[in-house]
């Protein structure tokens, strides 16, 4: 991969990578394409939980972004200029970086100059508007670039490796589109050391050039727009570097200029969050842009994996939610038909500003809102496509009942029932022996024995806390759903019992209660299998039907790793200064295949039975108008100015 050596100076255009003969040779695959992440994978659930909490912790000490700050200072602010073009087109992408087929079906249809006529939907408009756009120029990515977790080989299989096959090389310099990203949550899990690396050292992705030496940047744009994207850090506040960087940045806008924000976090349709992130949103409008009179008219995001779009009353203003690049399905049904979000109002210059409260209306979601109604019944399947958690909650089920039998042997409520003078099998032979009609009696001795074992009470009890914490009542839901959570572990105990007794019967039925070691041993190893064979898939289906009644709505659609309906957008900013915008949706990913005669002049997989990944308009494309007061700009005076820009923002 050719990079670049000389030493970054932001006071200092770019500049160009050497020359590098590229040949036709068979290349090696030197990265292993990977599946979907498995998040009910238990060893997987610790060591993102590890991740998570060490990077919470350490965040706050260590914050790569006040690094980033003393490494520049005293150059001034690395604007990226693009305004030389009457036109640029842009294409956007955010939560890539996961399974293989996903992610490389988004990087391949990237790395055509025009999006290739086999992917193209049969609809004649559509097509018709799909095959007239171009590969961005420049390509943004909206956060959350590798999963589970951010490390130097997770970034080279799951996204370094997918986008370098997709798009090799290109030998015209001028035609390397640029490629520029903020970070998510999952690639501040290492405090953003391989991001930086990856991202911020103006290396290459394939074709694709890195420019950016923060993890923010500026983009200078046509016709008097700009391409903005933030970094907040787990949702953190806005650091002071970062405020200093964009405030100066700032400085070069006129009054009118347009503005695209790019975040990693969507907070305008996540209800009842804590986190700072529309705070920091809020804050950023409010202290950069208001004050040179610039506007917010494009919100762009990821986090949530799917297309979502709103917009105020005037139809001009919009906030896109498009997180389709990779990562599992996120569901649609639940998220609000309207928001109400603070505005922030700019008066004259130095007279300060004022917050109203606008409606911002939902428009078109991807998938639509019946079929993510379909798609959350999937989770019933828990089971069959997480087999690792089946056999995790075999363990803990085995766990429980070892403890149960153990305890009953000094039982004295065991000695009175079944008699002092009994085998090591007294609780299984007991149980054996009850009818269902004496079901409560048996569920009470039960629950009796299991209150005299301070072990089995201890994980008896972190059981139900801890399905309690998992439990999280769906966005719009009532908070006392919350209770479920206690529900479900009373359930999974009750389970354990029910189990117990059957199992019981079934090792009479085989005639292994009688005494005797050898019985005893057979027993005992017969009850494990049950309880991992049987026990496990019972208990994976009591948790996914705990996923349907109104709570955890994530874990819903991530236990099931749904990889199809992908999503991304192509943005055209024309010679006019109107901004159009496309909504690319892809119902199904294509499966690929490493194709052995690939090399640096072609991508290096091929899809499977030459099946392509095909494209569709999610929505028409629609249109954000030019900057207005251009007029008024050029003339140089600032009240028409003030006055035209503030008629503009009603």
């Amino acid at each position: 991969m050719p990079t670049s050596r000389v030493p970054y100076d932001p006071t200092v255009p770019p500049a160009e990578e050497p020359a590098v003969a590229v040949d036709s040779a068979p290349v090696p695959l030197t990265w292993t394409p990977q599946r979907m992440t498995q998040w009910f994978d238990p060893v997987q659930l610790i060591r993102t939980g590890i991740r998570a909490l060490l990077s919470s912790i350490f965040g706050a000490y260590a914050d790569q972004r006040e690094t980033q700050a003393a490494l520049a200072h005293g150059a001034q602010p690395a604007i990226h200029d693009y305004s030389g073009s009457p036109e640029l087109w842009i294409d956007f992408a955010a939560d890539l970086g996961d399974g293989f087929d996903s992610t490389y079906s988004v990087a391949w249809l990237f790395g055509h100059a025009q999006l290739p006529a086999e992917a193209l939907p049969e609809h004649p408009r559509q097509r018709e508007l799909l095959a007239a756009t171009k590969r961005g120029q420049v390509l943004i990515l909206g956060g959350d670039q590798v999963y589970p977790t951010a490390s130097r080989t997770q970034y080279e299989n799951r996204f370094y490796g997918p986008f370098e096959a997709a798009l090799p090389w290109i030998d015209e310099e001028a035609a390397r589109p640029h490629l520029f990203s903020i970070p998510g949550n999952h690639d501040w899990y290492d405090g953003l050391t391989s991001f930086m690396r990856l991202f911020c050292q103006r290396r290459s992705i394939g074709a694709w050039k890195t420019r950016q030496t923060r993890s923010y940047f500026a983009l200078k744009l046509p016709q008097r727009w700009w391409l903005l994207g933030i970094d907040i850090q787990l949702a953190s506040d806005i650091d002071q570097p970062q405020i200093d960087y964009f405030t100066e940045v700032a400085a070069h806008m006129q009054p009118g200029d347009q503005v695209i924000l790019c975040t990693a976090q969507p907070s305008w349709v996540e209800e009842c969050d804590t986190s700072n992130a529309n705070r920091n949103l809020l804050f950023f409008e409010r202290t950069i842009l208001c004050p040179r009179q610039a506007k917010l008219m494009l919100s762009l995001s990821g986090d949530l994996h799917h297309y979502a779009r709103y917009s105020d009353s005037t139809g001009q203003r919009h906030k896109l939610t498009a997180g389709g690049g990779g990562a599992y399905l996120y569901g649609t049904h639940r998220l609000p038909d309207a928001i109400e979000l603070t505005k922030v109002d700019s008066t004259e210059p130095g007279q300060g500003t004022s917050a109203t409260t606008k409606t911002y209306a939902r428009g078109p979601v991807y998938p639509d809102q019946s079929t993510s109604r379909r798609l959350r019944a999937g989770a019933l399947l828990l089971g069959f496509k997480n087999p690792w958690f089946v056999f995790a909650l075999g363990l803990i089920y085995v766990l429980c009942g070892w403890l149960l039998q153990s305890a009953s042997q000094g039982s004295l409520l065991v000695q009175s029932t079944v008699g002092a003078d009994t085998p090591m099998n007294a609780l299984m032979a007991w149980l054996s022996q009850q009818p269902l009609s004496r079901a409560g009696d048996v569920f009470g001795v039960l629950v009796e024995i299991m209150v005299q074992v301070p072990a089995l009470m201890v994980i008896a009890a972190l059981l139900v806390f801890g399905l309690y914490q998992f439990c999280n009542p769906d966005p719009g839901r009532p908070a006392w759903l919350k209770w479920i959570g206690v529900v479900h572990g009373l359930a999974h105990l009750a389970l354990v019992l029910a189990l117990t007794w059957w199992f019981a019967h079934i090792g009479a039925l085989l005639g292994l209660q009688a005494p005797g070691h050898e019985r005893l041993w057979m027993q005992g190893a017969l009850y494990i299998v049950e309880m991992i064979v049987i026990g496990g898939p019972l208990g994976a289906l009591l948790f996914s039907l705990a996923l349907l009644p109104g709570v955890n709505f994530n874990e819903a659609y991530s236990s099931q790793h749904i990889e199809h309906y992908k999503n991304f957008l192509r943005i055209h900013l024309q010679a006019d200064g109107t901004l159009a915008v496309y909504a690319v949706g892809i119902r199904r990913v294509a499966r690929w295949r490493f194709d052995p005669r690939a090399n640096r002049r072609k991508p290096y997989f091929r899809p499977r039975h030459d099946e392509p990944p095909r494209v569709h308009l999610i929505e028409d494309p629609f249109t954000v108008p030019a900057p207005v007061a251009a007029s008024a700009v050029s003339s140089g005076d600032p009240q028409a100015s003030a006055q035209a820009w503030n008629t503009s923002t009603q």
